[in-house]
């Protein structure tokens, strides 16, 4: 089982891309960083993402402020959509460097990857403190 490692403890992989607690560590911070402003935007408008779509498809151009400037809910709505876009990467990238890599430890003692199905990334957004 421990073939798969490398000297300095990192996974190997079949594409030989190699992550370190380090790498997913920041992209937890940056996605914490990323739902922090969402939240934070939220909070400066009294709109959630949610209302903010609904918004945008009956009144695109309703003004609302936001620091001390005027923007319309189609521009408070492409703010949400571009950070959860951004998070989405995130997820992607953690599940593609910690999950591929687990998938293939697991497969060396014979257990599938549909075997399990879980999302590290969310799970560690929702755990971890910074």
């Amino acid at each position: 089982m421990f073939e798969n490692l490398t000297p300095d403890g990192k996974i190997k992989t079949v594409r030989y891309l190699k992550a370190t607690h380090e790498d997913f560590a920041k992209l937890v911070r940056e996605g914490k960083k990323i739902i922090s402003d969402i939240k934070s935007m939220e909070k400066k408008t009294g709109i959630s993402a949610n209302e903010a779509e609904n918004l945008a498809k009956t009144q695109p151009d309703k003004e609302i402020e936001v620091d001390n400037e005027k923007k319309t809910v189609f521009w408070l709505y492409s703010y949400y959509l571009n950070k959860k876009s951004v998070l989405e990467g995130y997820n992607r990238a953690y599940k593609f460097l910690m999950e591929e890599g687990v998938d293939e430890l697991l497969f060396t003692i014979n257990i599938g990857s549909e075997s399990y199905d879980y999302n590290f990334y969310k799970f560690s957004l929702d755990t971890f403190d910074d």
